[in-house]
């Protein structure tokens, strides 16, 4: 098996309530991370540690089908999901950091458990690969954000 590390931290010029309050609209995040293509609550009651959410992944050209589950939702300052239903058992988890007059330092790490490498790729190249992806996100949040195009 291999564990595959990635974190990427970025700055938004946002309080972090805000983003807190993005990023826990979770069927929301289909609008800013290009690797979900959907994403569906299973849990009638707001968000909070045990929400599930069934997503659909696109997984190094391969979808995958994820049940996580809310493990730490503390407002403006820790968001974490976990797998607990899928093939790729995963941990996903966010930390808010305000800088005053500023904005906000998110930073994202993830921690994936594979019991095989994608065809032709070395360990090395998966981690890079999860890292850009996340890196992009995160731009992405961030560009959407700042510019009012995500509420």
């Amino acid at each position: 098996m291999w564990e595959i590390r990635a974190r990427q931290s970025i700055l938004i010029r946002r309080p972090a309530q805000e983003i807190f309050a993005c990023l826990s609209d979770l069927e929301n995040m289909t609008g800013w991370s290009g690797a979900l293509i959907s994403v569906q609550k299973m849990t009638p009651e707001a968000v909070c540690p045990g929400t599930l959410v069934k997503s659909k992944i696109c997984f190094f050209e391969r979808w995958v089908e994820i049940v996580f589950e809310v493990v730490e939702y503390e407002p403006a300052r820790y968001l974490s999901f976990k797998s607990i239903a899928g093939t790729v058992p995963c941990l996903f988890c966010y930390q808010f950091e305000s800088v005053q007059d500023v904005g906000t330092v998110i930073s994202e790490e993830a921690t994936i458990h594979l019991l095989t490498l994608p065809k032709g790729l070395t360990e090395q190249e998966v981690a890079d690969a999860v890292n850009f992806q996340m890196e992009g996100d995160l731009r992405t949040l961030k560009e959407r954000l700042e510019t009012g195009a995500l509420a």
